[in-house]
């Protein structure tokens, strides 16, 4: 009875961040990674967040070093620390298909995807297609080479294609401007749109200042939220370091 138990609970830590958030109203806080090192990749996700994204929008981040940080940020799950980090990956684009492909071959699930930059339902419904195979999805254009690739562990994962691919990929689309967020109820609607991610600094750039308090105000909720970055953190606490050492050297 007791193995079975803690089987149980195991199973329940491992589910998928979509499942969590979508289904259950679940919450998620975790960081962006800008600095392209798998170091503070694995740094990061041993520290306990519930979801890590790996920026290759604003950042240096390649196709070879994203796959070096994802397995640093897999490997604490296996480890010993108790913490189960879920991968985000934020797309350089919302329209390069090829691109998305290819993160998506190396993306093993539970996971998510995140793609930057959406202002209508037109390109929503493209992003989407394109993490999609056809037999699951009427509009798929995603290119079948999953016995081969990453994401379903070379062909291991029997359940890839048919399941978790569509199961535990979570699609996220962040809009950053003012047309975006008018065309969010049509954006919304649209099938395997699971959230709409609010880039608040573009957004201050481009909606009235009335308008921006509103939208973020205390009434209005959050599920997933990306509150620091790793850049930004360490800043900070080189800041303190650095004023802290010229305060013993005086």
């Amino acid at each position: 009875m007791n193995i079975f138990l803690l089987f149980v609970g195991h199973l329940l830590t491992m589910q998928s961040l979509r499942i969590k958030l979508l289904y259950e109203k679940g919450k998620s806080y975790g960081p962006l990674i800008l600095s392209e090192s798998s170091n503070v990749a694995e740094l990061l996700a041993g520290i306990g967040y519930s979801h890590i994204i790996v920026d290759m929008e604003h950042s240096p981040v390649s196709l070879s070093t994203m796959t070096s940080m994802l397995r640093a940020i897999d490997s604490t799950a296996r480890g010993e620390y108790p913490v189960h980090n879920f991968s985000i990956v934020r797309a350089p684009a919302h329209n390069d298909i090829a691109m998305t492909k290819r993160i998506l071959d190396v993306l093993r699930p539970p996971a998510g995807i995140m793609f930057p930059m959406i202002e209508n339902a037109e390109q929503a419904q493209a992003a989407i297609a394109s993490t999609r195979y056809a037999p699951h999805y009427k509009n798929g254009i995603r290119g079948c080479a999953y016995p081969f690739v990453r994401a379903s562990q070379y062909g291991k994962n029997k359940e890839y294609f048919t399941v978790d691919s569509n199961q535990d990929l979570l699609s996220i689309l962040q809009v950053e401007s003012e047309i975006g967020i008018q065309n969010i109820p049509e954006i919304g609607m649209l099938d395997r749109v699971d959230f709409i991610f609010l880039g608040s600094f573009d957004i201050s750039c481009d909606v009235p200042e009335r308008s921006l308090k509103e939208m973020f105000s205390e009434t209005v909720g959050y599920q997933l939220v990306a509150g620091s970055v790793d850049l930004g953190l360490l800043q900070a606490a080189a800041k303190i370091d650095y004023e802290d050492g010229q305060d013993a050297i005086r």
